[in-house]
């Protein structure tokens, strides 16, 4: 993921940061496991942007 969009999938980490390299030019990037089984994260779910105060 980059800047909140999925830019690709991977079979590995490895090829996750060759394509990082390639495709965004080494920038920050997260991973994230995908899978077919759903996960409550409870309280994370919920969680937006904070307001000012």
């Amino acid at each position: 993921m980059h800047n909140y969009e999925v830019v690709a999938c991977f079979y590995t980490s490895k090829d996750a940061m060759k394509a990082n390299r390639k495709i965004i030019g080494g920038k920050h990037f997260s991973v994230q496991q995908v899978t077919d089984k759903s996960v409550n994260l409870g309280y994370y779910s919920h969680v937006g942007l904070l307001a000012s105060v």
